[in-house]
Formats: structure tokens, sequence, C-alpha cells
């Protein structure tokens, strides 16, 4: 627990001195997968997102980030899932969400991406 994304979100917040107000997390389904598409306007997306409904969210990112050594680190340890190279990103998508959410976890795309990993 101690390096879960959802706790890194939380921890990444407190930090930054981000104060946050949320309604309607109850509306959120707690034991079952959910599909969570955003925008995307900047890194806080993703801790914003996941304190909001209260449980980690695998990320869909680009494949460049599975690449950078430090990039690597950073958005596996908030859960997210680099995708493949542009040829097989869909189908790398479709199989890695999939997977994630026959096992009841939640995953997130943010739309605003879509247009370069769904092509």
């Amino acid at each position: 627990m101690r390096n879960s994304p959802l706790l890194i979100s939380h921890q990444l917040l407190a930090a930054l001195g981000t104060q946050t107000f949320f309604h309607y997390q109850n509306r959120v389904p707690r034991e079952t997968a959910v599909l969570v598409v955003s925008n995307h306007r900047s890194f806080m997306d993703a801790p914003l997102l996941m304190a909001a409904i209260d449980r980690p969210i695998r990320f869909a990112c680009h494949h460049y980030m599975g690449q950078v050594p430090v990039m690597r680190e950073f958005v596996t340890r908030l859960g997210c899932f680099p995708l493949d190279v542009p040829e097989q990103r869909q189908q790398s998508f479709f199989h890695q969400a999939g997977r994630l959410l026959q096992s009841g976890q939640c995953v997130g795309i943010f739309q605003k991406g879509h247009s370069r990993w769904c092509s």
C-alpha cells in the first residue's frame, strides 16, 4: 500500500498544497470495473482523478513514457501502462484495458490523446 498509485496521488496533491472538493463520489462504483474518460490539461489530471473517485486508475499513456527510464518509473508507480508503438497501439490498448477491466480495476484514458493512440 505504501507505493500504491492512490497513495502517491494523495501525497503529491498534499505536497503541492492542492485543495480539493469532490461531489458525488458515492456515485462511482467501489467494487467493479470503471472506465474513466477525461480531458487532459496537465500532469495533475491523473492524481486529481484518482483522488476524486478515491480509487487507483490505470491510465493508458504514450509508448515513449515507457522508454525513458525516469519517466517509466514515474508513470508505472502511478499505475499507468505505456502503449505499444503506433502500429500496434490500438490493439495494445484494448488488450491491456480489457484485462484490467475484467479484473475489476479502473482504467483511464485521456480523450485528447485519442487520435494519437487509436489511429
